[in-house]
């Protein structure tokens, strides 16, 4: 199971239960480290703006 969203310029992966994780297939596709937020191992979650 995979629970991520997508807000602003950020993939924010809530959990990834996978053999396969999200955030390599993220990386490989070219999406920086850095927009990546693993919440499921401690990332902090940037504020939204409203």
């Amino acid at each position: 199971m995979v629970m991520a969203r997508v807000e602003g310029d950020k993939v924010i992966i809530e959990e990834d239960l996978t053999d396969r994780p999200l955030v390599d297939a993220l990386l490989q596709a070219g999406i920086a480290r850095e927009q990546i937020v693993l919440a499921y191992a401690g990332d902090p979650i940037p504020a939204t703006r409203t």
